[in-house]
């Protein structure tokens, strides 16, 4: 589904990605990990367009993803969940959560202020998207809230929902457990694994937990310095001298 191939970006005379080539299949859950300062939301900001490569190729379903404009990335079925949040905190749950649907509504100004049918019909299309992935990730109590009166860990799933409503084919996941507790890390792992399954997606995800990473991902691509150093099964990530040289400082 995606081939990352030869992919660089420099910012001036500092390398972030250094050569990187990894694949992430259909279906599949990939882990990308490294150290603070590895490269992996560089190449997350590459993969959405928000940073330009200085080389390399990055093809999603056949379409080369650095030809494109940072716009169109979510209509090709790609979505994304931020590091910092990026919600609106004066608007409710399901208000943030209808934003995602963006991707596939094609209504413009002049229709929605003349009231056309075929836009009352999209908005409750919209509404009913919106409300089936609140029910998935488990926010039906609280999507008539307003954002800013929620706690850390349910702003973040109202972030996932709002990637999930885009009807994303390859959703990236950018450090979803930071700041959740050990509690809450676990149920998201399990939350992850659910949706993947009912919706058949593909994932590529960035996390620092790295036993989350390990217990959920077919596949792990290590980083360090910008270069990937390892890529293959977690257990063999795991036992990867170079891998744990870069966490830990020493060679096992």
């Amino acid at each position: 589904m995606l081939k990352v191939a030869r992919l660089s970006v420099r910012f001036g005379g500092i390398s972030a990605l250094d050569d990187v080539s990894f694949n992430v299949e259909r279906g599949q859950i990939c882990g990308l990990i490294g150290p603070n300062g590895a490269g992996k939301t560089t190449l997350f900001n590459c993969l959405s367009r928000l940073y330009d490569a200085s080389s390399g190729s990055i093809v999603f379903e056949g379409t080369e993803l650095l030809n494109m404009p940072a716009h169109a990335i979510a209509g090709l079925g790609i979505s994304r969940t931020f590091q910092n949040l990026a919600l609106f905190k004066s608007l409710t749950v399901l208000d943030n959560v209808k934003l995602g649907a963006s991707a596939w509504t094609k209504t413009g100004f002049l229709a929605h202020a003349l009231r056309m049918p075929w836009v009352a019909r999209k908005e409750d299309e919209i509404d009913d998207a919106a409300r089936y992935v609140i029910h998935e990730v488990g926010l039906e109590r609280d999507q008539d809230r307003p954002v800013s009166q929620l706690n850390f860990a349910v702003q973040k799933m109202v972030e996932l929902a709002r990637a999930l409503v885009a009807r994303p084919k390859l959703l990236l996941l950018d450090e979803p457990a930071g700041g959740l507790n050990h509690e809450e890390v676990a149920a998201l792992g399990d939350l992850i694994c659910r949706l993947q399954a009912r919706l058949g997606l593909s994932i590529l995800l960035v996390e620092h937990h790295l036993n989350l990473v390990m217990r959920i991902s077919d596949k792990v691509v290590a980083l360090n310095f910008g270069r990937k150093i390892a890529d293959g099964p977690p257990k063999a990530i795991q036992d990867d001298g170079a891998v744990v040289q870069a966490y830990l400082g020493t060679a096992v």
